[in-house]
């Protein structure tokens, strides 16, 4: 029973929103590291460049403003949660540099501006505090005059239940994401999903919990991906309409930090998804 309510406050974990004014998908990252056969406790980002990174983006600089929330995934507080202080957040590019570092305030806000490039950027945000695992979230690029986001974490035994149930390695990737339209957030049912490595899985609306059974996304656009190959991930996916897509994120080892590391993805569709 513990583990099925661990899964409902797991379900909240992807109602991520963000807010900016120019939008669109993240840009792509090099070939992952081969086998993940063996125990690695890092992964080489050495290799990672692009042309969507920070350097390199012309001479007309804008600033782009980051804020936030933070929120603890409580069993009697799942939406939102509760507010979450001393969370520290790293933002990243697909170079692996970091471009800025804040930590949530009492009242769990942060924010700050950071100079940017005409076009823009694509990266992730890391997000953790002590006794909770380490996050990192992949959603849209960084681009536009300012980005919302509302972090959400919780402690790590709630999050044991569904590694186990996945039958996720320690040594191997595990990714969670969301399928939602970009205008109003709505999360998209009847999307499947299939990854360039790992297993898929669906979250039901039977029970809180993945179920291997079922071939697309529910009520809630959840998917998994466990015992993926550390470094890149490709999410290849077809629309209900009959669209078809991809994104590109990367996944770690589960035990590269102590309170384990989870890849979060948003996939934000535009045009909508008639639901």
């Amino acid at each position: 029973m513990k583990a099925n309510s661990g899964m409902v406050a797991l379900l909240l974990l992807f109602s991520c929103t963000e807010g900016t004014s120019d939008v669109g998908d993240l840009g792509s990252l090099l070939p992952s590291t081969d086998s993940g056969s063996e125990d690695l406790s890092t992964v080489d980002t050495t290799v990672i460049t692009g042309n969507e990174c920070i350097a390199n983006q012309g001479e007309t600089k804008r600033h782009l403003f980051i804020g936030g929330m933070v929120y603890e995934m409580t069993l009697k507080n799942q939406d939102p949660g509760e507010i979450l202080p001393g969370v520290t957040v790293d933002y990243y590019d697909y170079c692996d540099e970091q471009f800025g570092s804040v930590v949530s305030g009492e009242d769990g806000t942060f924010s700050f501006y950071i100079p940017r490039g005409e076009f823009g950027f694509d990266g992730y945000a890391e997000f953790t505090k002590p006794g909770y695992p380490l996050f990192r979230q992949f959603d849209k690029p960084f681009k536009g005059d300012y980005i919302f986001t509302a972090y959400r974490l919780f402690e790590g035994p709630i999050f044991d239940g569904p590694l186990i149930m996945v039958g996720q390695k320690d040594n191997l990737g595990f990714a969670q994401g969301t399928f939602y339209n970009l205008m109003g957030g709505l999360e998209i049912p009847g999307v499947k999903v299939t990854a360039s490595t790992g297993d898929v899985l669906y979250f039901s609306d039977a029970l809180p919990v993945p179920d291997a059974d079922l071939t697309e996304t529910q009520s809630r656009g959840v998917f998994f991906i466990a015992n993926a190959t550390p470094g890149e991930l490709i999410i290849y996916y077809t629309l209900p309409d009959g669209r078809e897509g991809e994104k590109k994120v990367k996944v770690w080892p589960v035990n590269s930090y102590e309170d384990k590391t989870i890849t979060q993805v948003g996939v934000p569709i535009s045009p909508s998804v008639e639901l």
